[in-house]
């Protein structure tokens, strides 16, 4: 990294997150004299999650869901390694990395995502997938596309469940039966030997949005002969086959799963301080309430007293204020408060171009709300 001047802090980023894209892009606008920036990545081509549907329905090719971060990390003049963190020491101040020298820093942010909380259920490793981390996912799409085409036109029966009664499970849904008939080319509403089945354990699909929205997808779920499971916990996966507690079992060739989001265990035993529900608990700052020089953001973070649902929408609007935060803290000056919208706009794709728009009380639907969500979605990635 050039320096026009002396290194006097060094910052690191962990994850290649929504909220981290937005740091790098405020401290390549905003250098700050003296502060070394180092990102920590798993990935360096990120996928875009709002982005997934269309990828899943053929409208967008692998590029043009995913982003690189190297352009961004050059732009803000940061030093990028390619690594999943583990473990840091926050005693230390250090990282330990596999094949380098551990890194020390003065102020660090975790930007590092979730993963669905099924992956702790038994056999979830080995007989289901996971729709995050999307990488992963993705890896085994194409497999279950060919796959499920391959039988179908064989006049064989093919099923795909779903588990998660989230809003990621139901685009899912919506999406994988789309393009399946699309391939076949069969209307989305003709029936056919494809099973699609959501297992829930919730009394209701979307429960965390308003009954229109709800009574719209189900009567678009039941118009697509995607079957709906209610009250139903999963309690371990088999080989093709989904156990429930109520002792019932579900056949299916493949089998996904889309539940609450969940973060590693390392931060806790790190020793940062958690919130209930497992997350990094951080003050209005967006600043650990355990480690003043820890700093995290989006769905790996929960706002003490201000929880709102894990959504990209506000990891995104994060990122401004995790920015400013990070370089006032790096330079001595008082950190701004933020607070978050109580109610984010949600535009949830149906697979066929045609998307619901959801914010508290507000539902609309169409194929405008598509070119929306379609139009915010590839102006991200851009």
């Amino acid at each position: 990294m050039k320096a026009s001047s002396p290194i006097v802090k060094h910052l690191v980023l962990v994850g290649g997150g929504h909220s981290h894209l937005a740091v790098l892009k405020y401290l390549g606008m905003n250098p700050v004299p003296g502060l070394a920036i180092t990102l920590i990545s798993r990935d360096i081509n990120t996928p875009y999650s709002g982005s997934l549907p269309g990828y899943i329905t053929g409208v967008y090719e692998f590029d043009e869901i995913h982003i690189d971060l190297r352009p961004l990390a050059q732009f803000a003049n940061a030093r990028i390694i390619q690594e999943e963190i583990q473990s840091i020491d926050l005693t230390k101040k250090e990282i330990e990395l596999h094949d380098r020298p551990a890194i020390s820093f003065d102020l660090i942010s975790l930007n590092i995502g979730s993963k669905p909380d099924a992956f702790n259920i038994p056999g979830a490793q080995d007989f289901a997938i996971g729709i995050k981390p999307i990488d992963k996912f993705l890896s085994h799409w194409d497999s279950i596309l060919k796959l499920a085409i391959q039988s179908l036109k064989q006049e064989n029966e093919f099923t795909i469940a779903i588990v998660g009664g989230g809003p990621a499970s139901v685009e899912l849904a919506f999406a994988a039966q789309f393009r399946i008939h699309q391939e076949l080319q069969l209307k989305t509403t003709e029936k056919s030997l494809l099973n699609t089945k959501i297992i829930s354990a919730d009394q209701e699909l979307l429960s965390l949005h308003n009954s229109k929205v709800r009574s719209f997808a189900k009567t678009e779920l039941v118009r697509r002969n995607i079957e709906v499971i209610l009250e139903t916990y999963v309690s371990g996966f088999e080989e093709n086959k989904v156990v429930c507690e109520n002792g019932n079992t579900y056949l299916a060739d493949k089998v996904i799963y889309a539940t609450g989001a969940s973060i590693p265990a390392w931060p806790g035993e790190c020793g940062l301080a958690l919130t209930e529900s497992g997350f990094i608990e951080v003050n209005s700052h967006l600043q650990s309430t355990s480690h003043e020089f820890v700093f995290a953001a989006g769905d790996a973070a929960d706002i003490r007293g201000q929880q709102r649902p894990k959504s990209g929408v506000y990891a995104v609007r994060q990122g401004p204020p995790l920015a400013k935060n990070l370089v006032r803290y790096a330079t001595g000056k008082s950190l701004t408060r933020y607070k978050p919208q109580q109610h984010a706009l949600a535009l949830l794709s149906m697979g066929n171009k045609s998307a619901i728009a959801s914010r508290n009380k507000f539902f609309f639907k169409g194929r405008s709300v598509w070119s929306i969500k379609h139009n915010i979605d590839t102006s991200f990635i851009k």
